[in-house]
């Protein structure tokens, strides 16, 4: 591993507090997007619920002031967001389930990437379907399946033709 480093205001060498084992241009492209876990977004109840279990030295006002403070992040960043790309994510149909829970917040959403997560079955993809017919994303206008998904799909596919949604899959 190597540390980098950079100058300071006033030209003195600082560590960046980020160690590489190469430079990033010399790192493959596909090795820096591939295969890296990243998690669904919760909903504010599933996040109140997923707090409840933890321990505040404030006792429950901690837990309350916590699960406000990510309703509202969620709302300004999630709830704003024009494109989510969770390509190879590495997802199971727990973290589609999470997704379509939270996709009704996603009021600007146009482009939903979950390419590359093939490991998706058809519980997660029913309920991303069901979440599309419920009216979940009312802007969404272009999704990108995984290839893989087949069959699987035939719900979500019909979710996103009955609202005009465009359906991308990645090959």
């Amino acid at each position: 591993m190597m540390t980098w480093f950079r100058r300071g205001r006033r030209g003195r060498r600082r560590c960046s507090n980020r160690t590489r084992s190469s430079p990033p241009a010399l790192t493959p492209r596909w090795s820096r997007r591939v295969n890296k876990y990243r998690e669904a977004p919760l909903h504010p109840r599933a996040f109140a619920a997923r707090l409840g279990r933890a321990i505040f030295t404030n006792g429950k006002s901690d837990c309350e002031l916590v699960a406000g403070l990510y309703a509202d992040t969620l709302a300004g960043g999630f709830g704003r967001a024009e494109v989510l790309e969770y390509t190879f994510a590495m997802w199971t149909d727990e973290e589609a389930v999470q997704l379509a829970e939270a996709l009704p917040l996603a009021k600007e959403l146009r482009y939903l990437n979950l390419s590359g997560n093939e490991m998706i079955g058809a519980r997660g993809l029913d309920a991303l379907a069901t979440a599309l017919r419920a009216g979940a994303a009312p802007k969404l206008e272009a999704f990108r399946f995984a290839l893989l998904w087949g069959a699987k799909a035939a719900a979500l596919r019909e979710a996103c033709g009955g609202r005009g949604i465009t359906v991308e899959v990645r090959t």
